[in-house]
């Protein structure tokens, strides 16, 4: 699948599709958006379909499963939707599409703009 010329892997579920063409369209209203973003977003996309993938295997087969030897283990889709809700995370919060992150990425902007005293300083070199 392709979109707005950034190449998404096959067989996403349609909330995945949903969620990433917002997340694209956003980015590219605010000219967020680079070419070289695709991989990235490639990976969120990936990372959240495996999460959601993986949360309806918990809920099907449970938290845990039958042990190898007998007993209860961990059921493995634990670790695998815990490990790609924390890489879909790392990468919303690269972009800004946490609260939080959009919180960090406009007070960095603002700092980067030179106070009216600076102004004035630059001015006078």
């Amino acid at each position: 699948m392709t979109y707005r010329d950034i190449y998404l892997p096959d067989g996403l579920t349609e909330q995945v599709k949903d969620y990433i063409t917002s997340v694209i369209d956003w980015l590219a209203k605010e000219s967020k958006l680079e070419s070289t973003d695709g991989m990235a977003i490639y990976t969120l996309a990936e990372s959240y379909n495996t999460y959601l993938l993986a949360q309806e295997t918990v809920k099907d087969q449970g938290l845990t499963i039958p042990g190898a030897h007998g007993g209860v283990t961990t059921n493995p889709a634990v670790k695998i939707a815990r490990d790609a809700k924390l890489d879909a995370i790392a990468i919303a919060r690269d972009f800004g599409l946490t609260l939080a992150s959009r919180g960090r990425i406009k007070e960095t902007a603002k700092a980067v703009e030179p106070s009216p005293l600076q102004m004035l300083i630059n001015q006078s070199n």
